[in-house]
């Protein structure tokens, strides 16, 4: 594992790699993406995070778990929250034997939440606090796959929450459905001219309160799920290159490996090389 830090890691293109780190959440301007394993172990307060076209809730004591990949962002918290959080490779999720069925969960971009273990806390100030080594990253990554092993047993998909009020309540729930419609048929051709014109608004107007409540266009937005898509595909199946990208949506390979390069930083193939393995025992 690479060098673990308590602090918490900037948002960027490459992503967070092994961390640990606790503090007070800050609320995102937009939904955001990343490559790791989150997993949030709220301690105290309460979080609200938008999640495709639904807001979900994570209570005090309860664990949240996701692939960062699926754009997500955190809406509201609690003024006295306290989180820790712990971000985990996919290279090294996928090395671990863990049930299949909770795998497929996690790689299919499903926020899973499931109440904290008793050895929670002190596990994962354990790997806040231990020194930098091979012998302690070694004994880390055995506790972590462990304890993912209790969390899938008890792992659920929580119930939509109703979410924040918002003075543009309409305006709202016109960007969540949108965002389900473009979460479950991402692979479609979809326009943004077609899609409003199946609201009854126009276009722009559209446009602007999606912004408003993902801080992401709606044509990026898009993009974004197809990628995560083309992730999950390059990772768990054996489809060709060219057939990943039709099955995520891009409608040609020029799009798709233009668009993955400038997400990722390198090729579909390398990504799937550098993930191979990652799956689930039977």
């Amino acid at each position: 594992m690479p060098r673990a830090s308590t602090q918490p890691p900037a948002t960027r293109r490459e992503g967070f790699g092994w961390r640990v780190w606790s503090g007070s959440p800050h609320i995102m301007p937009h939904a955001h993406q990343h490559d790791e394993i989150e997993i949030n172990l709220l301690r105290r307060g309460a979080l609200e995070y938008l999640w495709g076209g639904e807001v979900q809730r994570l209570q005090a004591g309860q664990v949240g778990l996701f692939w960062g990949a699926s754009p997500h962002r955190l809406l509201s918290a609690a003024p006295d929250s306290l989180v820790t959080w712990l971000t985990l490779p996919a290279s090294t999720f996928g090395r671990f034997a863990l049930p299949s069925a909770f795998c497929a969960a996690v790689w299919g971009g499903r926020l899973l939440v499931a109440p904290a273990q008793g050895i929670s806390a002190a596990l994962f100030e354990q790997w806040q606090a231990d020194p930098v080594g091979d012998d302690y990253f070694a004994i880390a990554e055995l506790e972590v796959q462990a304890w993912l092993r209790r969390f899938a047993l008890c792992a659920e998909v929580p119930a939509a929450a109703l979410g924040e009020r918002h003075a543009n309540k309409a305006g709202w729930n016109h960007a969540l459905r949108l965002a389900r419609r473009i979460q479950q048929e991402f692979g479609q051709p979809l326009r943004v001219q077609a899609l409003a014109a199946e609201l009854g608004l126009h276009p722009n107007y559209l446009s602007g309160i999606f912004r408003q409540v993902f801080g992401l266009g709606i044509r990026e937005y898009l993009t974004r799920c197809r990628l995560a898509q083309a992730q999950y595909l390059l990772i768990a199946s054996d489809l060709s290159v060219l057939e990943v990208a039709l099955e995520s949506g891009f409608s040609s390979p020029s799009r798709f490996f233009a668009a993955f390069g400038e997400r990722h930083g390198c090729s579909p193939r390398a990504y799937r090389a550098a993930h191979r393995g990652a799956g689930g025992e039977p």
